[in-house]
């Protein structure tokens, strides 16, 4: 199973966390996320499965090579969650609205050769390809923070007024402030639920099938 990675062990705790060098840093599109594929990936000995993603001092570096120093700017990093004590951050461009997609699931598909990788070295790959690869708990961290990420990209605006929600900096919680909303996650193995509290006194869960 994939939340195999004893003795080691996953945090998904949300904490108000900045990235340093030497943190792992994923970013996504779609259903893609940018990784490094070993030599011998798709190898039928699974030992070999090897995929590595961007550190945090990596993923500056090019952002500032392909766009300048002053776009590291445009980019937010949100604690994901760790393992021991390595940290994962999710990578997003700030304000922007993010569209999920289908394309890119299957590791060979065409669609990764037409995305723009600015980071040198790594390549986008399909959700099949990190879900099998090694080492187990880098790909136990991916598929929770593509879950997570799916979290985020989909509650970009308050489904109430229809205004942008704003990451709370104390706990894993999207805020509408003029109307008092506020957004929650809870995740679980087969299913994520998202609840929506109306300040005061009032809830409302929303629940998605999702398999981890």
């Amino acid at each position: 199973m994939i939340q195999d990675i004893w003795p080691k062990h996953l945090d998904n705790q949300y904490k108000n966390l900045k990235p340093g060098n030497g943190d792992t840093v994923f970013y996504f599109q779609g259903s893609s996320l940018l990784a490094r594929p070993s030599g011998h990936f798709n190898s039928q000995n699974p030992e070999e499965n090897v995929l590595k993603y961007p550190q945090y001092d990596e993923f500056v570096q090019g952002i500032k090579s392909s766009y300048g120093d002053k776009a590291v700017d445009n980019f937010e990093f949100i604690y994901m969650l760790s393992i021991d004590e390595e940290h994962f951050f999710l990578a997003r461009k700030t304000g922007s609205l993010e569209r999920g997609t289908f394309l890119g699931e299957m590791a060979d598909s065409a669609v990764h050769k037409d995305m723009y990788s600015f980071v040198r070295g790594y390549e986008f790959v399909g959700v099949d390809s990190f879900r099998k690869a090694q080492p187990r708990e880098h790909a136990y961290a991916a598929i929770t923070a593509f879950h997570l990420y799916g979290w985020y990209r989909d509650n970009h605006f308050c489904g109430r007024c229809g205004k942008p929600l704003k990451h709370d900096d104390k706990q894993r919680m999207l805020l509408q402030l003029q109307i008092r909303t506020e957004f929650f996650l809870l995740n679980m193995r087969e299913e994520l639920i998202g609840i929506m509290r109306l300040l005061p006194d009032s809830l409302r869960l929303v629940k998605q099938q999702r398999k981890l």
